[in-house]
């Protein structure tokens, strides 16, 4: 390695903190694996409400207490508590901010099964508050990784509001997409409650189709943008459907996308090792993968024939997993 890089890494979730999904895996084990390597490096999320402050040994920062945030001409106090990444030296830094985060759910309200009307303004608050967090840190990133429309809104930001700040003068951004599905679209009326001046019908720099989309623009902002697969990034560039719509925005920035396959965190998922199976195995001795094979067709209710592969997928059941191919 060259060199070590002071990484600053954004996630709207990190297992085992907060998780709907892969993006909470990736977040956990990319940070470990970052910081083996030898870069120093820091992940900051929300603190949501079912977040145990006791379970995960919630410190809190003397400096980082009542940090105050403006957005739209309003200042909003938040804090910010630390801990690590479980079997590590990560150190997590947590968003306290219960009008918007002390809630029971990260993004959808269980109660009525829809988006939380504010989502715009809670995640925009979070951009906003991890740049004053990390002043008050006094450690500059040499690179801020973003995930996701959640955290998109960064390279917005430092290239507008915080363009003359010299704390951020050498910081580049990072914008790594794990579902263009999910893209942080919202009404317009939005842009007053976040600190945006839209005064664009179309075309504007955070908005298409006629509503702001923060995963827009970070794709536009961002000084380079990474996908979960090298075939995922050639997909969404040239298949009009899997763009979800922003193709035209992906084949302006294509010299500065790069698919990057998720790896696999090898302290967690090792057959040898993993008290979660029926039986461990190894690449030298694979024989417990048939006892495994057993336990799971007799737990599932399938009949159990050696010859006969069982088949096994964790996904959300949505159309774009390949859920549309299975036989009904």
């Amino acid at each position: 390695m060259k060199s070590k890089l002071k990484i600053l890494f954004l996630s709207s979730e990190v297992s085992p903190f907060a998780k709907t999904g892969g993006l909470a895996d990736v977040s956990r084990s990319l940070p470990k694996a970052l910081f083996e390597m030898g870069h120093d490096v820091r992940v900051i999320m929300p603190k949501y409400g079912p977040i145990s402050e006791r379970k995960y040994i919630l410190r809190e920062v003397i400096r980082l207490k009542k940090i105050p945030i403006r957005m739209a001409g309003k200042e909003h106090v938040t804090n910010a508590k630390s801990a690590f990444i479980p079997d590590s030296k990560v150190q997590v830094y947590f968003l306290d901010y219960k009008h918007y985060f002390g809630r029971p759910d990260l993004y959808v309200d269980s109660k009525t099964g829809k988006d939380y009307p504010d989502n715009a303004e809670r995640f925009m608050l979070f951009n906003r508050a991890v740049l004053e967090t990390t002043k008050l840190l006094h450690w500059q990133p040499d690179v801020i990784h973003c995930n996701d429309w959640q955290t998109a809104m960064i390279p917005w930001l430092l290239k507008h509001e915080y363009a003359d700040d010299p704390f951020f003068e050498n910081t580049r951004t990072l914008l790594s997409v794990h579902n263009l599905a999910y893209q942080g679209s919202f009404d317009k009326s939005v842009a007053p409650k976040i600190g945006l001046e839209d005064d664009s019908d179309n075309g504007s720099e955070f908005e298409i189709y006629g509503k702001i989309n923060f995963l827009k623009t970070g794709l536009v902002f961002a000084d380079a943008i990474t996908t979960v697969s090298p075939t995922y990034a050639r997909e969404i560039q040239n298949d009009e459907e899997l763009s979800a719509g922003l193709q035209s925005v992906l084949q302006s920035r294509k010299n500065d996308i790069y698919g990057i396959l998720n790896g696999v965190d090898y302290s967690i998922w090792d057959p040898e090792k993993d008290d979660l199976i029926a039986a461990n195995y190894s690449a030298n001795d694979l024989s417990g993968k048939l006892d495994n094979k057993k336990v799971l067709a007799e737990t599932a209710g399938l009949p159990f024939d050696e010859k006969v592969p069982i088949i096994g997928m964790v996904s959300r059941l949505v159309d774009q997993r390949g859920l549309t191919f299975l036989p009904t």
